[in-house]
Formats: C-alpha cells, structure tokens, sequence
C-alpha cells in the first residue's frame, strides 16, 4: 500500500507545487513585520526554522535569542522550544534585518524563504509517506544533495565505493538528520520550481529503490552493516 502512495505522489507532485502560496515580494510600504505574519499564518510554526536556518537571518535569530543548537531540533520542532517572548524578539530582529537590506536583496530574499517553505512541505510529505532514515538514504542517492552528507562519510570512516545509501541513512542521529535537513533545505531554496520539482522526481525514484532493497522496520541495525573505511 505505501509504494502504491508514494507511485501516486510521484505523479502528483507537479500540481501540489502549484497548489503552494507563491513567494511573497518586499511589502511596497515596508511593512515587513505583516508580511512575516501573514507567512506564520499559512505555514505554521516552520517559518521560524527557516528565519534560523537562511543565511541572511540566521545572524538576526541568533543574536535574539543565542545559540542554543537550534540546528539539531528538526524543523517540525524547532518553533516548540521558543518562547512567546524569544519568537517576539525573532521576528523584531528579522524585520530590523530585512528593512536594512536593498531592495534587490530583500526581495530575493523573501523569494527564497517561499521556495525554502515549499521545499519543506515536499519533504515532510516524503518523510511521512516513508520515514526519515528512508528519506536520507533517498537524498543521498540523489547526486544532487549527496555532498551534504561528505562529513557523514568522512566522521564514519565509510568507503564511499562499498556504503550503501540505506546504510548511510540508518546511522544518522538526530541531530545530524536535522543538520542535513536544514542544508538540503538551503539548497533546494535557490533552485527554481521546476528544478525543485526534478529534485523530488529523482528523490521519489531513490526512495522506492530504497525501500525495495530495505523493508519497513529493516534499518534497524543496519548501521553494524557499513563498511569501514581502511585506514
């Protein structure tokens, strides 16, 4: 039943980028603060991971509210460990941010953080269609975004010649999961929607070869599985 969805997804995932909110342009009164209310409002608590992990504000959410490694919580989780008042002093610090800007990088900007938005919307679905580690494996299949994952490769000691993409995607932690989540974010951010749509064309394809390789509940102790690099 679950490749069936995901077949169907494949088909699909052209008009649920259509369905998305288009990318908003600098507010001609510079109103900034209702622009980014307006985002909070349709795309949730999200929004404030992604005000963290782009680059042109992750300065401006720091300096609100430390560095309190925002970057291990997943985006779905990030908004849960703010306060009213750390959100309040966010998003004062995005707007002061945003206003200083030109208006050829502001508007650029709020063109990103709209693609970086919907990237996430296709990815959460992925994840819930599949899984995370399921997910990962996928995207490091896809050559696009595997280069997110060299320090993986690198800390593990893996042969990139003889480890498999389901072996990678078991042995990520949380916190790293989350690390490549945001950089793979990034990334599809600055691609163009039918770019964007290729990438999730190629990281469907991934994870059905995945998950015909490893069944559900099979990653389980895969991570023992990967192959060391020789020294």
């Amino acid at each position: 039943m679950k490749m069936c969805s995901i077949s169907v997804t494949i088909v699909i995932v052209a008009a649920l980028f259509a369905l998305q909110p288009q990318a908003v342009e600098k507010p001609a009164d510079g109103k900034v603060e209702r622009w980014i209310t307006n985002f909070i409002d349709v795309h949730g608590a999200v929004f404030y991971a992604a005000l963290y992990a782009l680059p042109e504000t992750q300065g401006s959410f720091i300096k609100a509210v430390g560095d309190g490694g925002w970057g291990s919580h997943a985006p779905s989780d990030l908004a849960a460990q703010l306060s009213a008042e750390q959100k309040q002093k966010i998003v004062a610090g995005v707007v002061k941010t945003l206003n200083e800007m030109r208006d050829e990088d502001s508007t650029q900007y709020f063109k990103r953080i709209g693609n970086w938005l919907i990237a996430y919307d296709q990815l959460d679905v992925c994840m819930r269609l599949t899984s995370l580690e399921q997910t990962m494996a996928a995207a490091y299949a896809v050559p696009l975004t595997r280069p997110l994952f060299d320090s993986i490769i690198k800390n593990r000691r893996f042969d990139p010649e003889s480890v498999s993409a389901a072996m990678v995607g078991a042995t990520l932690a949380s916190g790293e999961a989350a690390g490549i989540t945001y950089a793979l974010l990034n990334k599809l951010s600055t691609l163009s929607r039918r770019e964007q749509v290729r990438y999730f064309r190629d990281l469907y394809n991934s994870v059905l070869q995945v998950m015909e390789i490893c069944k559900d509940g099979e990653f389980r102790g895969m991570a023992e599985k990967a192959v060391p690099r020789r020294r």
